[in-house]
């Protein structure tokens, strides 16, 4: 290291430590595209209730700490274990303990959740009650035990083929002599028993099968002598670069060999000029191939393939910026500012700023994270060992904002 950049490294360092510890991640957050990931959340079929309403019970320890109402709504002792406030316990230490309880919504009951704080393990028969009035036995054991720390009771048993909204819990105490506690009770379960029809989520899923499938492709691509299959109507309404690409006036002529199309000119050649068919690949210059695999994955899923590495998603934003695909460029910012570290954010900031176009999303949330992570960015190997010029440029970007 050159006695400049000594210098200028120490300089820094009185900088950081006046700096203080109060950090600010506002800007980044506001930078960085904001996904939501939805499991069962966009299913409007699937319903997850708490206790609304408890019905009758066998005994309480008291009105005002254990009473049977305390299994209504969400839990509140769960996870702590004991003798606490807030669960129903029962005032008889028998066999023939039990609480009905009601929910709002009469659902076909797949799955029950039973948190237990104190004395876990003692109930012995759960029942469902059918439409005609009857109680139907969901689960039940020969044999309760006494087990001292909290739980969340999920038994195993058959979907219930009938909707209802009211369980009866039966509780066996004399395994301990003792009472147990229920905090609440969540029943989850589906409105209709039957499939509703496929989500977006599901769709995707089937589109993700022609990925790079040569069965029915009608065009292929030859990126760095890696072939790619993919079908000219998906590709054109994703994006207009391939729209244009493919739309001709009259018949196409096959030639010869692949048609090679060179990337640095950003206007599309046409479907006729190109003389594409299904046997003749169009040879794409000036592409990664990693970069495409994944802009073919997105075109078809509007989603990165898992286990994206951040080092490839410069050369994703570029590529994606080329084919006029704004979403997958919004989905790689996202997807970087979330995998930014200590060790890479420099890497990655020199990536995005030693190409063109310049990625000036990236480059501003890279700066801003080194701006806040500052002290240990500043004696990284990567960092010390950038062109005196650039480092000039970046610890006068981070410290423009600190108070010296």
């Amino acid at each position: 290291m050159t006695d400049s950049k000594r210098s200028i490294l120490s300089l820094l360092t009185q900088c950081i430590q006046r700096k203080g510890k109060h950090s600010n991640q506002d800007q980044l957050n506001e930078m960085a595209y904001k996904a939501v990931r939805n499991s069962n959340g966009n299913n409007p079929n699937f319903v997850e209730q708490w206790v609304s309403k408890v019905l009758h019970y066998s005994s309480q320890y008291d009105s005002q700490s254990w009473p049977a109402s305390c299994v209504e709504g969400k839990p509140r002792v769960y996870p702590k274990y004991g003798d606490i406030a807030g669960a129903w316990a029962q005032k008889q230490k028998d066999a023939n303990q039990f609480i009905e309880i009601e929910y709002e919504e009469k659902i076909y009951i797949d799955k029950i959740d039973i948190y237990e704080t104190y004395h876990a393990g003692m109930v012995k028969c759960i029942k469902a009650k059918h439409p005609n009035g009857s109680w139907v036995k969901v689960w039940n054991t020969p044999k309760v035990s006494c087990i001292t720390h909290s739980r969340i009771f999920s038994p195993d048993f058959e979907r219930l083929s009938f909707q209802s909204n009211v369980l009866r819990i039966e509780v066996d105490c004399t395994v301990a002599s003792n009472w147990c506690e229920i905090d609440a009770v969540k029943i989850s379960g589906t409105k209709f028993n039957f499939d509703l029809p496929p989500s977006p989520a599901d769709i995707t899923n089937d589109l993700a099968k022609l990925v790079n499938n040569s069965q029915f492709s009608d065009v292929s691509f030859n990126v760095n002598g890696n072939i790619f299959h993919g079908h000219r109507a998906i590709m054109s309404v994703r994006s207009e670069y391939f729209r244009a690409m493919f739309s001709f006036d009259g018949s196409s002529q096959k030639n010869s060999s692949a048609t090679s199309y060179d990337l640095s000119d950003k206007s599309p050649p046409s479907y006729e000029s190109l003389s594409l068919s299904h046997e003749k690949p169009i040879e794409l210059k000036d592409v990664d191939d990693r970069a495409f695999s994944i802009i073919l994955h997105y075109i078809y899923t509007n989603k990165l393939p898992q286990n994206c590495q951040s080092q490839i998603l410069p050369k994703v934003w570029r590529t994606a910026d080329r084919f006029s695909l704004d979403g997958l460029k919004s989905l790689a910012i996202f997807e970087l500012s979330s995998a930014l570290t200590i060790q890479n954010v420099v890497e990655v900031y020199v990536d995005v700023i030693s190409a063109l176009p310049i990625i000036e999303s990236i480059k501003t949330i890279c700066e801003n994270y080194m701006q806040e992570n500052m002290a240990e960015v500043v004696r990284l190997p990567s960092f010390t060992s950038l062109p005196q010029g650039l480092m000039l440029e970046l610890i006068q970007k981070m410290t423009e904002k600190m108070k010296i």
